[in-house]
């Protein structure tokens, strides 16, 4: 069970979907969260804008496409996505915690502090939100000296800010050994974390994993709240077979966003193929605990069961994942296993 044969195989399950169905909202929204973990953050991003087409109202389709544009960088149009989440939905904390990380990359630290209160306000028990309201007000003491700083070089600044534009205009293009060359410029000028990270993507996406790597260790030295760059080099380190690599990492993203049922799926998936099933248990059990409605933490979560050689249990979370989504084939042929195990 490889992360990218599941997400892949989900993606083709939803495509089928969707040619029979244009409308299915679920299939679209489906692929959209498939296309996120594979990093391909503007498929998602289109994906989840059919969503929204398709049903204007749906408030999750918003906080996810906010989130692809974050981790684009495109922090204001994330903004306008979790500005539209809380529209629709006043007490999503994800949504609040969110769009402060966006206002906080874009060095909003007040915009930041106010929303990460909203979101502890909203739920207690994120004590991720109160260690970035405190983080948040030690860049807001020190901004005024570095906006100093800034000012003395604006004219390298804003050559830096060209080639990062440039590239990220070629990037979306997937023209990623182009976009690599105009980051390394960006960088050489002004190596900021988010210009590593993006470099590091273009680096994926040519599947130089171990180039990726080590854009994403700049990043993280410069930013070591940088929740993304741990998850993404944690992929890169999987797809390498590092897997205790990747969960070092996948444990750095949840201990900075505990409530992020995304990497605790990821997490399952590594410790499943390491034989730690009963590990895996538990991180698919919490992907479930923060979204009760995620299908493929339920079909892995079975799939586990049967590992466990808990037949019943298995037939009970598999067939939650085909009520979820009905397209999901190896919930289906899993389930067939459990039931002949019994």
């Amino acid at each position: 069970m490889k992360m990218n044969d599941e997400y892949l195989k989900t993606i083709e399950d939803c495509s089928r979907a969707i040619e029979r169905n244009p409308s299915n909202r679920f299939a679209y929204f489906k692929r959209g969260l498939a296309k996120s973990y594979l990093l391909d953050y503007h498929g998602a991003i289109s994906d989840f804008s059919e969503v929204i087409e398709i049903e204007p109202d749906y408030g999750d389709s918003y906080r996810n496409r906010g989130v692809a544009k974050a981790n684009l960088f495109d922090f204001m149009g994330a903004i306008f996505d979790f500005d539209k989440a809380i529209e629709i939905n006043p007490n999503d904390a994800l949504a609040y915690f969110d769009r402060g990380t966006s206002k906080f990359n874009m060095q909003n630290f007040q915009g930041a502090i106010a929303d990460y209160s909203i979101a502890l306000d909203i739920d207690p028990s994120n004590a991720k939100a109160f260690s970035h309201i405190e983080l948040a007000k030690t860049y807001l003491q020190d901004q005024g000296a570095k906006k100093e700083n800034s000012n003395k070089s604006g004219i390298s600044l804003a050559e830096a800010d060209y080639f990062l534009n440039s590239g990220n205009t070629k990037f979306e293009k997937q023209d990623y050994l182009e976009a690599i060359k105009d980051y390394s410029k960006a960088i050489s000028i002004n190596p900021k974390y988010g210009t590593y990270c993006n470099r590091g993507l273009a680096k994926y996406n040519l599947q130089d994993y171990y180039g990726a790597i080590e854009d994403y260790n700049s990043a993280i030295e410069i930013n070591p709240e940088v929740f993304h760059a741990y998850t993404n080099r944690g992929l890169a380190k999987y797809l390498l077979e590092d897997y205790i690599g990747a969960l070092v990492d996948f444990n750095k993203t949840i201990e900075i966003n505990p409530n992020d049922e995304d990497t605790f799926l990821k997490r399952g998936v590594a410790k499943f193929y390491l034989q730690d099933y009963k590990g895996a248990l538990i991180d698919f059990t919490m992907s479930i605990k923060i979204n009760p409605k995620y299908g493929e933490a339920y079909s892995n979560r079975g799939a586990t069961r049967v590992k466990l050689q808990d037949y019943q249990g298995a037939i009970d979370d598999l067939s939650k994942a085909i009520e979820i989504n009905p397209t999901d084939s190896d919930a289906h042929h899993n389930r067939e296993i459990a039931k002949s195990k019994l």
